[in-house]
């Protein structure tokens, strides 16, 4: 697949709903310029001028004219298609999702369970009302 990718002129996912795609994600990695509507976590891997194109979802003629533009400057394209790689490797790479959850865990494992804070704030309140 990545190769398929890297050899597209643009990757365009006009979606009505979306999580965080790996259709963007693989489209970043493999340099492909990419154009996709704003919803979910598209925003979240896309700058929309800077590493891909970001439109309205339902908008055909803004779908069009990203395209177009994407299609109509190759090199300002495959500039973008550079910073998508670099970002993806940098902000979505395995290593960077195991360093967040080893220290999501690590945080989990420094704060005292859940169970008892609730408890405590419990009978902190029902002390103060015993007192009333």
């Amino acid at each position: 697949m990545p190769r398929l990718l890297s050899a597209v002129s643009v990757s365009v996912l006009p979606s009505l709903s979306e999580g965080l795609s790996n259709t963007i994600l693989e489209s970043m990695a493999a340099g492909a310029p990419v154009v996709a509507t704003r919803v979910g976590g598209s925003p979240e891997a896309l700058e929309d001028g800077v590493d891909g194109l970001l439109i309205p979802p339902r908008d055909s003629a803004a779908l069009n004219r990203a395209i177009a533009w994407v299609l109509e400057h190759p090199e300002a394209s495959r500039e973008m298609g550079r910073r998508a790689r670099a970002r993806v490797a940098e902000e979505f790479s395995l290593q960077r999702m195991i360093r967040e959850t080893e220290c999501l865990y690590a945080r989990l494992l420094e704060s005292p369970p859940r169970r008892k804070r609730i408890a405590g704030s419990i009978q902190s309140s029902s002390k103060g009302s015993e007192a009333r």
